[in-house]
């Protein structure tokens, strides 16, 4: 069975999560970084950030978003990690 078309995130939607995410979900996002990679990190913050402004409906918003649409989704949220990131202050190696 296809999912009905109003099942998903349009882009315009995943785009709108992307402009809104906080400074505490990209801390959600990246909470035990270590053992995660880029993008399970972006779906945590797309997730708390869809939760937060009640785009999705009680499930994961990740669980709406098209894996056509998931790529771009993904690299949206680490440019958006690695530009709030502060650059170190020392040289590096």
């Amino acid at each position: 069975m296809v999912a009905k078309t109003d099942d998903w995130l349009s882009r315009e939607q995943i785009d709108e999560v992307i402009d809104n995410l906080s400074g505490a979900d990209l801390i959600e996002g990246l909470a035990d970084g270590a053992n995660k990679t880029d993008a399970k990190i972006s779906t945590v913050a797309f997730d708390t950030a869809a939760a937060r402004l009640k785009v999705s409906n009680g499930s994961p918003a990740s669980q709406h978003v098209r894996a056509s649409d998931y790529r771009s989704l993904t690299k949206r949220v680490s440019e958006v990690i690695a530009a709030d990131s502060p650059l170190p202050e020392g040289p590096t190696d």
